[in-house]
């Protein structure tokens, strides 16, 4: 509800009533064009305060909403936003995230300041990242806020220094989550660590995505197992799971019945 002039203090006080069947609700194709829009801007460029030229503010104030709240609480409360900037809010000391602002503003971003990409709305843009990773992302954004991506984001996220940049990096992982085509635990991992080298960032995801691994493995079949055991202790990559904890006490008996020599063998390298 938008504030009134002069500010009525005691409106805020009665919750807002707002109806679930309008709560999810596929985007039609000029909504979905815009999202795909800003999607490529706001998650391609993460290091840079996006400036969206169009005449037409209002049509991006739902689009723009629906994307904040796709995102999960840490990325919140850093990410400023402004569907009406008339003027160079940047002026201010605020390294806005993404602003909507009319034609005639254009030359207010040619000023020095914090790192700034200007884009000039057009129906004929493509967006810019993978088209896969920007049609999951829509899917979920018409899903509201049962979308499985949102969960996926809600659950993994908290634990990420950068946020914004990490965001279509998620994705990735959440799209790999969802397919599960590749049985490989050792590739499996290397991704994980490439998507998030930093040894403190991402715990949760890598503490999981390794508990799944191992805890799906069948006990007769120890594949799995061996691969996860020779990447935390062979790899480079592995510098990417120091922080996380990990139990292979349960498979010692079974992996020196059945993988002796090569366990040897890894033991002899190291």
């Amino acid at each position: 509800q938008r504030p009134a002039v002069p500010p009525r203090i005691s409106a805020y006080e009665k919750p807002l009533n707002l109806p679930a069947s309008n709560t999810n609700s596929a985007l039609n194709y000029s909504e979905s064009h815009r999202a795909a829009f800003l999607v490529a801007a706001i998650y391609s460029h993460p290091q840079s305060g996006i400036v969206v030229l169009d005449e037409n503010s209002l049509l991006w104030e739902p689009i723009v909403f629906s994307l904040w709240s796709q995102q999960w609480p840490r990325l919140r409360r850093t990410f400023a936003f402004s569907t009406g900037s008339l003027g160079d809010r940047r002026l201010g000391g605020v390294a806005f995230d993404l602003q909507i602002a009319p034609f005639s503003s254009q030359r207010l971003w040619a000023r020095r300041g914090p790192n700034t990409l200007v884009h000039e709305y057009s129906s004929k843009v493509p967006p810019a990242l993978a088209p896969a990773l920007v049609r999951i992302i829509l899917d979920d954004l018409s899903a509201g806020s049962a979308g499985s991506l949102r969960t996926f984001l809600f659950n993994y996220g908290n634990d990420i220094k950068e946020p914004r940049a990490a965001f279509a990096r998620l994705v990735r992982c959440f799209a790999e989550h969802e397919a599960d085509e590749d049985n490989d635990s050792g590739s499996k991992l290397v991704r994980l660590a490439t998507f998030f080298p930093e040894p403190a960032d991402a715990l949760n995801l890598k503490q999981d995505s390794l508990t799944a691994l191992i805890g799906g493995a069948d006990r007769s079949d120890l594949q799995q197992v061996w691969a996860a055991i020779y990447f935390l202790l062979e790899s480079r990559d592995a510098v990417a799971f120091s922080h996380v904890p990990v139990d292979f006490s349960s498979y010692v008996r079974l992996l020196w019945r059945n993988k002796r020599a090569d366990m040897l063998a890894l033991l002899g390298r190291l």
